[in-house]
């Protein structure tokens, strides 16, 4: 009985460990796409123009 009340409590610590990481990477995703939205709003307030460039040959 010892044996799975051990066995039982590594898997319950697994699981602990799993969730947790779970849950660290999900808030980093969260905080990630919110700094990607923010850094879209400065840009996309300050758009870069665009100008035609010719090649001069010669």
């Amino acid at each position: 009985m010892k044996a799975q009340a051990a066995v039982a409590s590594r898997i319950e610590s697994t699981m602990d460990w799993t969730i947790f990481a779970i849950g660290v990477l999900s808030l980093s995703t969260a905080i990630a796409a919110t700094v990607a939205v923010k850094v879209h709003e400065i840009f996309a307030e300050s758009p870069v123009e665009i100008t035609e460039q010719t090649t001069v040959i010669g």
